[in-house]
């Protein structure tokens, strides 16, 4: 451990020379290094992030470089050259707001700072100019509540104004005053309604709602329930169960912080391909998040063979299971899918055939292709022999209950999963 700590110093001091000599990027693999090393002291750390902060702000890595601030402040709260980089960064990513609050942090912890005038003189007038737009958006808020949820208004104005709350709802302003105003709530009670225009307009918003805010997709999960939202993506309209897809899609980026993972993936390769040294991130999650990626995949696999979901929607399934599954850039749940019903469901939509009387289940003219690409992903995806094998093991049986099967299309079903299967590389 003491030579760790050593090398993480000596790493941190030769991080610092390549830093006053101009070379940013043998600074930042210094740095990285350190970090990799593990063990540190945390203040130790704190100091290491907030000049890779520094050395990100040279190579105009803003998001980057909020990140490593953002790290060492959670060390070390109100450290001022912490904050002054992290406001800075987001000065540069026109984040005036968030600019503006580490600005005043920065002057309250550090009063004589001279540094940070300039851009709190910068900011002011844009905060000041926000200010206004705020209660400007307010008022339009309030008003398209009481035309959306009025229900003597007609449909066209209703639906109006619905859509009119999504467009507000992609804006930070209005997002938090919707959320502030029972929004949640109100937009839960549009999701009874038959209309499917109201329907979508109201998923729509939420997903706004969720975008980027940990807090109110927390909101929205707990009010709007993930079983609700599996039914909504399982409806014959197209356009329902693509919004509630999407919600879904949204709410599990925000609560599992897999965008952050993402950037240290791709960190990783920027590095790598500068032939820097570097580890792979390691991908962490605490056990509420863990909690619902096993509640949402869960679904996800029962959904695939459920005849009760619409074509679409289980279009949509599959797609969602591609997207997010795997462990590069997912959530690492490939492994555990194959201890659900999920392969099953694959190969059972390899095999239908639409003209069949026997075929119950409801595809388009994609799943098929869908089947294919999400088994191949999952295949590809697999670290071990044992893990492979489990794979294969699970597609044999399927396919010894379809050959031994007396009825015609139950063989021709079979032969069209083997094919489907050939295209995954599997066999």
């Amino acid at each position: 451990m003491k030579v760790e700590m050593a090398s993480a110093q000596l790493l941190r001091e030769e991080g610092n020379k390549h830093f006053k000599s101009g070379d940013i990027d043998s600074a930042i693999s210094c740095y990285t290094q350190a970090l990799d090393l593990g063990d540190l002291k945390e203040t130790d750390k704190a100091i290491i992030y907030k000049n890779r902060a520094a050395c990100h702000l040279k190579k105009d890595k803003f998001s980057a470089a909020v990140q490593d601030a953002t790290a060492s402040l959670e060390i070390v709260p109100d450290d001022p050259k912490a904050l002054y980089r992290r406001c800075q960064a987001y000065e540069k990513l026109n984040k005036a707001e968030e600019a503006y609050k580490d600005a005043a942090a920065l002057m309250k912890s550090d009063p004589k700072n001279t540094a940070v005038q300039p851009i709190l003189k910068r900011l002011n007038p844009i905060i000041q100019e926000k200010v206004k737009e705020q209660s400007s958006t307010s008022s339009k808020v309030a008003q398209m509540f009481n035309f959306t949820f009025d229900p003597n208004c007609e449909k066209e104005k209703r639906l109006n104004a619905a859509n009119n709350l999504v467009v507000l709802a992609k804006e930070e302003a209005g997002a938090k005053f919707i959320s502030e105003q029972n929004g949640v709530a109100k937009l839960k009670q549009l999701l009874e309604e038959r209309d499917p225009d109201i329907i979508q307009a109201s998923l729509r918003t939420l997903a706004c709602l969720s975008q980027g805010s940990k807090e109110r997709s927390k909101q929205i999960l707990e009010q709007i329930e993930l079983k609700r939202i599996g039914f909504l993506i399982a409806e014959k309209n197209n356009r329902v169960s693509t919004s509630a897809t999407f919600l879904l899609e949204k709410l599990l980026v925000a609560l599992t912080d897999l965008e952050l993972y993402r950037a240290k993936v791709q960190h990783y390769k920027d590095e790598r391909k500068q032939g820097n040294p570097c580890i792979w991130p390691k991908f962490e999650m605490t056990e509420e998040q863990q909690s619902l990626t096993d509640h949402v995949f869960t679904m996800l696999s029962k959904m695939i063979e459920n005849a009760k979901v619409s074509a679409s929607g289980r279009d949509n399934v599959i797609e969602l299971i591609i997207k997010y599954i795997t462990r590069e850039t997912g959530l690492h749940w490939t492994r555990k899918f194959l201890d659900t019903e999920g392969l099953d469901g694959l190969l059972a939509v390899a095999s239908a055939i639409k003209q069949h009387e026997t075929c119950t289940l409801p595809i388009s003219d994609s799943t098929k292709m869908h089947s294919s690409v999400c088994m191949s992903k999952i295949y590809d995806d697999l670290r071990s022999d044992k893990e492979r094998d489990l794979f294969k093991e699970k597609c044999s049986n399927f396919f010894k209950e379809l050959f031994s099967d007396d009825l015609y299309e139950s063989k021709v079903e079979a032969i069209k999963a083997v094919s489907t299967l050939l295209q995954v590389r599997v066999i």
